[in-house]
Formats: C-alpha cells, sequence, structure tokens
C-alpha cells in the first residue's frame, strides 16, 4: 500500500448507513469505496446512480479484486459473521457497524479470523451520545472553544 494512495474499499450492504459512510468516504483523501455489493439489484442501481460506484449482485467478485484492502459491513447484524468471514477468509479487513454480532460466539469467531488470517477487523462505534463529546459539541457551537 502507498501510504499517498487512499485505501481502496468495498461496501457491502447498501442501504440507508452505506450511503452515510460512502458520503463520509467521498470527502476524505484516505479512503476511497471503490465497489458495492447487495443482493438487491435496485439498490445497486440507485447507489451507483448516486454515487458512481460501480456495484456487483456477488460478494466474490468484489473479494476477488486485487486492488480492495478492506470491506465495509453494513448488512444486518445477523449476517455480520457469514460476510465477515468470507471477508476474512480473502484476506481482506473487515470494518463492519455495531455490534460486531448478536451471538457472542460468533464475535468471539471473529477474533479467531483476525488472527488466523492475519487482518484487522474492527467495530464502528457512534460516540456522538457520550456527554464529554456532547459538551465539546455544544463550545464548539458557542463558539467557547476556539482553536
Amino acid at each position: 500500500m502507498n501510504i499517498q494512495s487512499p485505501v481502496k474499499l468495498g461496501i457491502v450492504g447498501l442501504g440507508r448507513w452505506a450511503k452515510v459512510l460512502t458520503n463520509a468516504a467521498q470527502k476524505s483523501d484516505k479512503l476511497q469505496i471503490i465497489a458495492g455489493h447487495s443482493r438487491s439489484e435496485e439498490k445497486r442501481d440507485a447507489f451507483t446512480q448516486q454515487f458512481g460506484i460501480n456495484t456487483y449482485g456477488s460478494l466474490e467478485e468484489i473479494l476477488a479484486m486485487p486492488d480492495i484492502e478492506g470491506v465495509i459491513i453494513t448488512v444486518p447484524n445477523e449476517q455480520h459473521f457469514s460476510i465477515a468471514k468470507q471477508i476474512a477468509e480473502a484476506g481482506k479487513h473487515v470494518y463492519t457497524e455495531k455490534p460486531i454480532s448478536n451471538i457472542l460466539a460468533d464475535g468471539l469467531r471473529m477474533e479467531m479470523l483476525q488472527k488466523k488470517h492475519n487482518i484487522i477487523m474492527t467495530v464502528g462505534h457512534s460516540a456522538r451520545l457520550l456527554k464529554g463529546i456532547q459538551m465539546m459539541k455544544e463550545h464548539l457551537d458557542d463558539g467557547s472553544l476556539v482553536n
């Protein structure tokens, strides 16, 4: 990986949260979502139309792309393990939305997959509701916190 180049990612599940994350990635010079996957042709078409990103009906197509270093998972929680397993076995890093799994055993298996395939597997947690974060936002909004 060239440190100057953005990290190229795929995204699985093309619903509302995938759109939020893709909007954020498109504003970053560090990340680039280059492929999306959904079983729904309608969602694939809408995602491509909105973001100009190629989408695929098969996760395997994305995992076969050598440029993709990691995959973002934004599917329902009960699907996290099976999709993360496929991604890990392809040697790609995994970012999944919280919770990592609905089942403790699946979460533990995901940890084992991370070690076995020498990848990074991480879980996205929103901190915007934490009291400290809310206080900082209030100070930023009212101008009392200045750089």
